[in-house]
């Protein structure tokens, strides 16, 4: 038999004044799966207030009820004759099956990941789901909820760790049983990028060794050097390298001219300018950035 949501569009007479006496019920069911709407049923004779009671109680309860009735449009009747209608008490809802992750994205705090889940909602009654989460081996349950016929939600948790998670559906009758139950590995916070300078001596002058780390594997890096002589100019200086297979390069830089960072020779008298180097690297697909300063450098 099948159940319905029930709420009353009116009291009053019979459509042809014939079938039945006055008052009658006029009754607009809903069944909870959703499959068809605005269905008119009436009550027949007899048992109308009683059937006014329970449809007001399913109301105001929001509960179901079980109907008996004749077949829509049955006798060519535009309504349907209800013959007994019945309350029904609200039940728990059916359990949630085949929770699975979906993805894990970046949450907006460094430190944690978004994870979104997805799972078969498999109840015609619930107001809603809980995702329980617990990090191993003996972290405290915690929960996030979604709306009810919901068949994916995500929830924000910090990484580096393991975690069980379940679905609950829920209503006023209380909890269903625990879905299927998962562990997810949420990965720890990515290290930070780096980069750095070392000087390297080259016969009385010295060139720049340019060094990075954790970047994406074999991802390529733009890397900008702004070179400057101190009191002096300027000038930029893009390089392109390409990481290795675990997120590392080293590069030379040393100018735009084969003999290194120094001037060839200095006016009697003067010393050699000293130098400042600004490094900056960036992924390009990771879109790590790491900068440093290398100087200043006294040429020789």
């Amino acid at each position: 038999m099948p159940s319905y949501r029930c709420t009353v569009n009116e009291v009053g007479p019979a459509v042809d004044g014939i079938e039945t006496a006055s008052p009658v019920v006029y009754i607009n069911l809903t069944d909870i799966k959703g499959s068809f709407a605005n269905t008119w049923f009436y009550a027949a004779d007899g048992a109308q207030n009683q059937m006014l009671d329970v449809a007001i109680a399913a109301i105001n309860n929001d509960n179901a009820v079980d109907v008996v009735a004749t077949a829509p449009n049955a006798g060519g009747s535009p309504y349907t004759e209800i013959a007994r209608i019945h309350e029904l008490q609200t039940r728990p809802p059916a359990a949630p099956t085949n929770l699975h992750l979906i993805e894990i994205q970046p949450a907006l705090t460094p430190s944690q990941r978004q994870l979104f889940l997805g799972w078969n909602d498999n109840s015609d009654n619930e107001d809603g789901f809980i995702l329980v989460f617990q990090q191993q081996p003996n972290g405290v349950p915690g929960e996030s909820s979604e709306e009810s016929n919901s068949t994916h939600g995500y929830m924000v948790l910090d990484g580096g760790h393991d975690y069980t998670i379940y679905a609950k559906a829920f209503n006023r009758a209380g909890y269903s049983a625990p879905s299927n139950s998962i562990v997810v590995t949420v990965p720890d916070t990515p290290a930070a990028a780096t980069v750095s300078a070392a000087v390297i001596p080259s016969s009385g002058n010295f060139v720049l060794s340019i060094t990075g780390t954790n970047f994406g594997n074999n991802e390529p890096v733009d890397i900008a050097v702004v070179w400057s002589v101190v009191g002096g100019g300027s000038g930029a200086y893009p390089i392109q390298v390409t990481a290795n297979s675990v997120g590392g390069f080293s590069v030379p830089f040393s100018g735009n001219t084969p003999a290194g960072l120094c001037p060839i020779s200095v006016p009697f008298g003067q010393q050699q300018p000293q130098q400042m180097f600004q490094i900056t690297a960036t992924g390009r697909t990771s879109n790590k950035t790491a900068s440093a300063t290398a100087g200043p450098f006294t040429c020789p």
